[in-house]
């Protein structure tokens, strides 16, 4: 358990930050996945590929933003433990109770 001291040292700013980042690292995803299915998926489907090549084509790309969304389900999914704990949803009081 922190002593006094540490918690003195602690940078409560620090941790809303940290948090804050996996906002724009989940906004960075959505629009990678957007890109890559506007720019990618969205053509290689309409074009109708062809033969096996085009079907290993586009299961390739439909698994590809499958693995994107799991990522940003993961991301999301930290950035709501990350919010819950500094907000102090969980009745511990977050950074708002260790600012205080």
């Amino acid at each position: 358990m922190p002593g006094f001291t540490a918690l003195l040292h602690l940078d409560v700013a620090g941790l809303e930050a940290f948090a804050d980042e996996w906002a724009t690292v989940h906004r960075k995803l959505k629009e990678a996945r957007t890109g890559f299915h506007d720019d990618v998926v969205s053509p290689l489907h309409n074009d109708h590929w062809r033969g096996k090549g085009g079907r290993a084509a586009q299961d390739y790309c439909d698994r590809v933003q499958m693995d994107i969304d799991a990522l940003d389900d993961e991301v999301r999914a930290l950035r709501k433990f990350l919010d819950t704990e500094a907000d102090g949803a969980t009745g511990r009081g977050g950074v708002k109770g260790l600012a205080g």
